[in-house]
């Protein structure tokens, strides 16, 4: 491609297709890191599971004593505040 054209026009030629090719080589790392980072995310949210039915958590949390309720969130502010 650069045959007959004069040295420095080769090397801009040369040096243009060097930033193309790390263009696009940035772009595909980039791709691939949110790629991945959805896969993780996908696989995260699957782990979890799907939540209950909304009644039956209103019921299990009408089942327990005010002490209880009151304990249970106590204990998970401790854990998550360290």
């Amino acid at each position: 491609m650069t045959d007959g054209l004069p040295p420095e026009a080769a090397k801009i030629l040369d040096e243009v297709d060097k930033r193309q090719a790390e263009t696009a080589d940035d772009w595909l790392a980039a791709f691939a890191k949110r790629s991945n980072e959805a896969l993780a995310a996908k696989a995260a949210e699957k782990q979890i599971g799907k939540p209950p039915d909304e009644a039956v958590v209103v019921e299990a949390l009408a089942r327990k004593s005010d002490t209880e309720y009151a304990g249970g969130r106590a204990g998970r502010r401790r854990r998550t505040a360290r």
